[in-house]
């Protein structure tokens, strides 16, 4: 009897012992998923600043330009500025010959003077109707001759508005017609980017958002601007669906010239003094945004958040965090699709796949 009762005691420390051994190498993780699960860091809820932003490249155009022509044809007599000069409204930048011009304006003088006084004897002796004919070759010679005085003044070419005279077309002693352009000026006191922004973009920008542009050709010099238009009509270019978006330089940029390349940062979103994270710790799914949470039993738990501003880098916390705490920075769904994918490889037996698919009760190391 009590030898009998030894062997039972035996038998149940040995079934303690079996199963303690079994549970251990097919329940515990192995040493190889110790060490993985030690490489799973944590990130702080912070606060911080984020800046949505959709970048496009263009150049860069005057805030007024004209091609100027003398509206008369001539001969140029002289020309008063050279390329990249500063004019005023209003200077005369060169001068036609102006002779025919003052021949031109006499004859029309004196068909004026001859008019008027075929009118007056008329109207000593004349029917009415010789008189208003008369009347009326006044008034055409009235006409001819306020065409030619404006003429007249057509031979000095004058700037429209005050800026820089960018090209030169002719030269001195050269004949030109009427339409022949023979100054590019362009205005100095604004200055835009015009930027070519992808379709799918162009629903984020709006008028009146600021941006910040830099220019190729003043690589440590940054411009601040805001958008004042957009096209209503998209362009193709190189097989991309593009819209036109112009931003109206702010500040000193009187060195710069335009056509020169710019590219734009538009701020579409910003966030001040919130709630961020980076991207990576959230998942998404059907439109809800989770994370994982490491509890004080050191266990991760999935908690569903709101989320606000992301810059690709950050992404704002609206609700579900508070700052200071603790989240997985992989993300809910990056070690989901760890744990499967060590299953794909064989990696686990069938009770350590039921155990982990899921990470609510995967131990980690908080860092």
């Amino acid at each position: 009897m009590k030898k009998r009762f030894l062997w039972l005691i035996v038998i149940v420390i040995l079934v303690g012992v079996g199963g303690s051994l079994f549970y251990f190498y097919r329940f515990l993780p192995s040493r190889k998923e110790r060490l993985e699960t030690e490489q799973v860091e944590t990130v702080v809820v912070e606060r911080g600043d984020i800046v949505a932003l959709i970048s496009a490249t263009g150049s860069l155009l005057a805030g007024q330009e004209a091609e100027l022509n003398f509206g008369i044809a001539g001969r140029i007599e002289k020309i008063n500025v050279s390329e990249g000069d500063s004019v005023e409204k209003g200077d005369v930048l060169a001068q036609l010959e102006d002779d025919e011009q003052l021949l031109l304006v006499l004859q029309a003088e004196n068909n004026l003077a001859n008019a008027l006084s075929t009118l007056e004897s008329a109207k000593v002796s004349s029917s009415r109707n010789v008189i208003e004919e008369k009347e009326r070759k006044v008034e055409e010679s009235r006409l001819q001759l306020r065409l030619k005085k404006e003429d007249m003044e057509k031979v000095d070419l004058k700037a429209l508005f005050s800026g820089i005279v960018s090209r030169i077309y002719a030269k001195e002693e050269e004949s030109v017609s009427a339409s022949r352009n023979i100054f590019r000026v362009v205005s100095k006191d604004k200055m835009f980017a015009q930027v070519n922004v992808d379709e799918i973009d162009i629903i984020q920008v709006e008028i009146g958002q600021k941006a910040s542009i830099s220019v190729d050709a003043y690589p440590d010099d940054l411009f601040l601007g805001k958008v004042v238009s957009i096209a209503s009509e998209a362009t193709k270019m190189s097989g991309l669906v593009l819209i036109e978006v112009k931003i109206e330089l702010e500040g000193s940029f009187t060195h710069l010239k335009p056509g020169l390349t710019a590219l734009a940062d538009i701020i579409t979103q910003e966030a001040r003094n919130v709630l961020i994270l980076p991207v990576e710790a959230v998942n998404e799914k059907g439109g809800r945004y989770f994370m994982s949470v490491p509890s004080e039993e050191g266990v991760s738990l999935p908690r569903e958040i709101i989320t606000g501003v992301s810059d690709g880098d950050f992404i704002e916390i609206k609700s579900g965090l508070e700052e200071g705490d603790l989240v997985l920075s992989q993300g809910l769904q990056a070690i989901i699709e760890m744990r499967q994918e060590q299953m794909e490889k064989g990696e686990m037996n069938e009770m350590q796949k039921m155990r982990n698919i899921m990470p609510q009760g995967r131990k980690i190391l908080i860092k």
